[in-house]
C-alpha cells in the first residue's frame, strides 16, 4: 500500500495548452506566469519527492 507524499491545489487556463509561440504572441512576447509557476512546482516539489504516481483531479 502506498502513501500520500503531497497534495496541491493549482489553477490552470486554456492558454497553457497552446504552443509556446502562441502564448508569447498573446502576452507581448513573454511567457505567461502560470507556465513558469507550474515548471517551478515540478522542479521544487515533484522532482525531489520522486513520486511513482501523480493523480490529477480536475473539476
Amino acid at each position: 500500500m502506498g502513501e500520500i507524499a503531497g497534495v496541491g491545489l493549482v489553477s490552470h487556463v486554456p492558454t497553457i495548452m497552446m504552443t509556446k509561440e502562441q502564448r508569447y504572441a498573446l502576452n507581448e512576447g513573454k511567457e505567461i506566469s502560470l507556465v513558469t509557476g507550474l515548471q517551478e512546482i515540478r522542479r521544487t516539489v515533484l522532482e525531489p519527492l520522486k513520486p511513482d504516481v501523480v493523480i490529477v483531479i480536475d473539476t
